[in-house]
């Protein structure tokens, strides 16, 4: 993997999010079958600020109780020059407000344990981030600001170190 790759990695992600029924069912909530999704979750419908981003966003002066799904990505290089560690934060947090609000059979949890649990799902374990499988390396308390309450929840990924082509 070289820097230039982490966009198309945080993308790669983002659209595994954005496809999945469960995580678009807690963030948006009941949708008609002819709905867009991609551009509600992503914030490219006018109607929608988004929910899924490829950064850490915050609007300390969003008005909205909404529920939030980000991520980052930071490369640190093992001690060998033919791999490099990749670790993605992926931040799942909504306002205070909607915390209970949310319910699916079969779960428990606030609104922030069960996309968790969806991201989770996803993600430990898979094969498509890497060299082997992503791991869970930690789940903490996300406080972006006094309204919202989430989790970070990082992942481990290593992947080759290729030269760049240029």
């Amino acid at each position: 993997m070289n820097l230039n790759e982490l966009g198309a990695y945080k993308h790669k992600v983002a659209s595994v999010f954005a496809n999945d029924p469960d995580i678009i069912d807690v963030l948006l909530g009941p949708v008609d079958e002819d709905a867009d999704t991609d551009e509600m979750l992503l914030g490219n419908d006018p109607d929608s600020c988004g929910h899924i981003f490829e950064y850490e966003y915050v609007d300390d002066t969003n008005e909205t109780t909404d529920t939030y799904l980000c991520m980052e990505t930071v490369v640190a290089k093992v001690p060998t020059t033919t791999a490099y560690r990749v670790y993605l934060y992926i931040f799942v947090y909504c306002h205070k407000k909607i915390m209970q609000s949310y319910k699916r059979e079969g779960t428990v949890g606030t609104r922030v344990d069960i996309l968790a649990a969806d991201v989770d799902r996803l993600l430990n374990g898979s094969k498509d981030f890497g060299i082997g499988k992503l791991n869970l390396v930690s789940n903490d308390v996300y406080k972006p600001n006094n309204k919202y309450y989430g989790r970070c929840i990082c992942y481990e990924a290593v992947d080759f170190n290729r030269r760049n082509s240029r």
